[in-house]
């Protein structure tokens, strides 16, 4: 018996997100520079078989002056045990549009899947509450992300307790990572939002070409940032930029869930800290295993187009999601 498909669409650079939460898709404000679509709410959609789904991202973007509009998703499909299913090839989906009305199949031959470069940026909390046990469990895990970092990667460090710090910027070198994990214990205060808002800030500076990611570790709540949690929030919505959580021991679930699921990331809670080498491999095979789909936007301006994005091989293990937008 085939396994279920789960499709997780992750993000597309800095553009205009869709996130479908209990049957809605809701609005989030972009930077100026993006292209905002306005989106109307609309139920997910499963057929054919038990999945877990979402629509993360959503995004018209325009690739180069005077060269026509792209709707562009950052997908990634995974079996209902969490195990990744490359996409490769774009005949493996079908994509159908509503514009006014009026169905519109997207040909195969229109539709392109890239894997475009990871950048990642790492944050580590390495407050003196965590212990010796979690700080070498944490990193040893960050190392064996490092460790499968492809050709054109880039990730960053960011260690936090009572402040934020970048310990090594964006780089293409694991060693320069490595050493960067050679942070002692710091004081017992934890600047969690700081250190979020920190370490998007890294990921921004970048052009559109990355897929980017952050990944958070810590064990507490935030008790030394200059910002709020909405502050925070806000500005993760506002980033396009989807945020990963791992926590541990005393994690503010609540928080890191909040952080994970405005930004449509996911959130992983670790029972103890041996879960950590597994939880950041399961992060680095979704991250690594996603692709850019992308294909020419067919409405003009101010229609309203229905995306139906069809996913899987066979009847019996095909995932349809539902997405809605009106082209700027």
């Amino acid at each position: 018996m085939r396994s279920p498909l789960v499709i997780l669409i992750l993000g597309v650079a800095a553009c205009t997100v869709a996130r479908a939460e209990q049957g809605a898709v809701r609005v989030q404000r972009e930077p100026p520079t993006a292209i905002v679509i306005r989106h109307s709410p609309v139920p997910v959609v499963h057929r054919q078989t038990e999945v877990v789904g979402d629509i993360l991202k959503l995004a018209v973007r325009r690739p180069a002056p005077r060269r026509p509009q792209r709707t562009e998703v950052w997908l990634s499909v995974r079996t209902a045990a969490g195990a990744p299913i490359p996409l490769q090839n774009p005949r493996n989906l079908r994509i159908r549009e509503i514009i006014d009305g009026q169905p519109r199949a997207v040909p195969p031959g229109a539709v392109t899947v890239e894997q475009q470069p990871l950048a990642v940026v790492l944050l580590r909390d390495v407050s003196a509450s965590l212990g010796a046990a979690a700080l070498s469990h944490s990193q040893r895990a960050i190392q064996a992300y490092v460790m499968q970092m492809q050709p054109g990667d880039r990730t960053a460090l960011v260690v936090f307790s009572s402040q934020a710090a970048v310990v090594t910027p964006l780089t293409d070198q694991p060693a320069r990572l490595n050493a960067g994990l050679r942070t002692p214990f710091l004081p017992l205060d934890t600047a969690l939002y700081d250190a979020i808002v920190l370490g998007l800030r890294e990921l921004t500076r970048l052009g559109e070409r990355y897929r980017k990611a952050l990944v958070v570790f810590t064990d507490g709540h935030d008790t030394a940032s200059g910002r709020s949690l909405e502050e925070t929030l806000a500005i993760a919505a506002s980033s396009a930029i989807p945020i990963f959580t791992v926590g541990v021991g005393e994690a503010d679930a609540a928080v890191l869930q909040q952080l994970s699921g405005v930004s449509r990331g996911l959130s992983f809670p670790a029972r103890h800290t041996g879960e950590l080498a597994s939880i950041y491999a399961t992060i680095a095979a979704l991250l690594r295993t996603s692709s850019v789909i992308s294909y020419p936007v067919a409405a003009r301006a101010g229609e309203t187009v229905h995306v139906e994005i069809t996913a899987g091989g066979s009847p019996q293990d095909r995932v349809i999601f539902y997405g809605v937008y009106t082209v700027p």
